[in-house]
């Protein structure tokens, strides 16, 4: 808070938290990040706060994915897109995987250190989520929220859990159940 211009409210300040996990520097970085964003129009907001990695962070990331193939790059990105506590399954249907070889690529991320568990799927940190999701080109990253918000709406989710991937998807053609 003290480091950005104006007030910071509660949630913000929280948000802030969950992303560096405290980390001086990951919060000197996030401060940094939203300064430079704020020269240009943006107010910080805790939803932008959450999307926030530092490129050296995305870097790595994506290098060490990469590493383990096209297969974990895909399982990688909707498992970012679900989120932490999906089942191992569900992240092995949005990414077009079979589930045999979702558990393999999971224990090599968990080795890797950007799994911490398996099923259901649990990230290191919001911040390797973060880095995952930034990576994506955004066409592919759109179809792949349109594609969870689908199977989510199948699986009978909560309509609370599938509106902010409907919001970032890419426009689909078919009406909505």
């Amino acid at each position: 808070s003290a480091r950005l211009p104006g007030e910071s409210t509660s949630e913000f300040v929280r948000a802030s938290w969950d992303v560096t996990g405290g980390n001086p520097f990951l919060l000197h970085e996030l401060a940094a990040s939203i300064r430079s964003d704020m020269l240009t129009g943006f107010s910080p907001e805790p939803t932008r706060v959450r999307e926030f990695a530092p490129q050296s962070v995305s870097r790595s990331v994506t290098a060490r994915v990469r590493r383990f193939g096209a297969d974990a790059v895909e399982f990688s990105r909707a498992a970012a897109v679900l989120g932490d506590g999906t089942p191992l399954a569900k992240v092995a249907c949005l990414a077009r995987i079979d589930f045999e070889r979702a558990v393999d690529l999971s224990a090599r991320l968990v080795d890797a250190d950007l799994l911490s568990r398996v099923d259901p799927i649990l990230f290191t940190h919001p911040m390797i989520r973060s880095a995952i999701n930034a990576e994506a080109p955004p066409g592919p990253r759109a179809l792949q929220q349109s594609r969870a918000a689908e199977l989510l709406q199948q699986d009978g989710a909560a309509a609370e859990e599938i509106a902010p991937l409907l919001l970032a998807a890419a426009p689909i053609a078919a009406s909505w159940p």
